[in-house]
């Protein structure tokens, strides 16, 4: 039988529910029976053919897991990359995502690149971190992100001259570096930023970021092809190595512009630590904007749009055809979901980031 367990951190971002939902239509269209639990000591010891998915985000938890089905005898697929024979896995290629981000920049013309916000705790940033320096011949470019976001992009800023192009190892990153070039007086589109992530978020924002989508709706099929090969196959230490593929979605960040002729002179080569970026209060808000546009149907969207064009409750109810009651019970919900006491809180929440 096939289980799956997310990490903590996982949770709380929207861009995890991607994942989930492509895994559970791809295994009920499939009729295959998938259980999340809590730890591996919950799959029963009756179960003679045990599979375990784990989706997380760092080094450390993945690794730890992967030990503790080991030691029972249970197969793991995972969600990032690993060097063990006998461990599945399912991911996006973090190489290819900085390489297809440096082709398109510099197809474009942008030569003078930075890597932003690499997380040294991330399963997938440090392989990142080497793909860009093996593409550009340097480290120079790279910013390490030990904290806060906010000063991540102090260290960054007295350097933003020497940069035509920036790449973003997430779109909480992205985000951030966009929210603050704004507020220090830039103009974000003049850096060319490109973000390596999949977030709804990236295209509301303006200016809407371009990115390298790391096709997570594809995820389910994936897994399954995973699971059937495995099943097949004789003995614990047989395993399959499968990559989604990326993907270019280019918006106004970098001026809508398409990929350009591209000459390449460079190829790509192929730490247990506590991740500090989860806590970081601008990921933690960007990540509840991100859950409530992910959660969000037409009607929430409208009224976010009309909250932010300055409409009332009575006007917003009019144009979208509500109640009032109707219009102040969602705007309650949006409030939950962002953390916000008020109304008026709420907008200066959204306007942060949509406007």
């Amino acid at each position: 039988m096939l289980y799956y367990l997310l990490e903590d951190n996982m949770k709380r971002y929207a861009w995890h529910q991607t994942y989930l939902h492509s895994l559970r239509e791809e295994m009920r269209k499939k009729h295959v029976a998938i259980t999340e639990i809590h730890s591996p000591e919950d799959i029963p010891s009756a179960d003679e053919e045990p599979f375990l998915l784990l989706l997380g985000v760092s080094d450390t938890w993945v690794n730890r897991l992967i030990e503790v089905a080991r030691r029972r005898g249970i197969r793991v697929i995972t969600n990032k990359k690993s060097n063990r024979a006998y461990v599945s896995t399912v991911s996006w290629d973090s190489d290819e995502a900085v390489e297809l981000a440096y082709r398109y920049l510099t197809s474009l013309g942008r030569k003078r690149l930075a890597l932003y916000s690499v997380n040294p705790a991330s399963t997938s940033d440090p392989d990142k971190a080497e793909a860009f320096a093996s593409l550009t011949g340097s480290r120079e470019g790279i910013f390490v992100n030990n904290g806060l976001l906010s000063d991540l992009f102090a260290r960054i800023e007295p350097r933003l001259d020497e940069y035509d192009g920036i790449i973003c190892t997430n779109g909480y990153a992205a985000l951030s570096l966009v929210r603050h070039l704004k507020e220090s007086g830039r103009d974000p589109v003049r850096f060319y930023i490109v973000s390596i992530s999949q977030m709804n978020l990236l295209s509301r924002v303006i200016p809407s970021i371009t990115e390298i989508s790391t096709g997570s709706e594809g995820y389910g099929r994936a897994v399954y092809s995973a699971y059937r090969i495995l099943c097949q196959s004789d003995g614990y230490a047989a395993s399959v190595n499968i990559f989604l593929k990326n993907r270019l979605v280019v918006r106004e960040s970098t001026e809508g512009r398409q990929m350009g002729t591209f000459s390449a002179d460079a190829e790509v080569r192929n730490d247990l630590r506590n991740n500090s970026f989860f806590t970081d209060a601008e990921t933690q808000d960007s990540a509840k904007l991100e859950t409530l546009l992910s959660e969000s149907d037409d009607a929430d969207l409208s009224i976010v749009d009309l909250l932010l064009s300055g409409k009332t409750v009575r006007e917003i109810a009019e144009i979208c055809y509500l109640s009032e009651t109707a219009v102040k019970y969602r705007l309650k919900n949006m409030r939950a979901v962002c953390g916000q006491k008020s109304r008026g809180a709420l907008i200066d929440f959204l306007r942060g980031y949509l406007r």
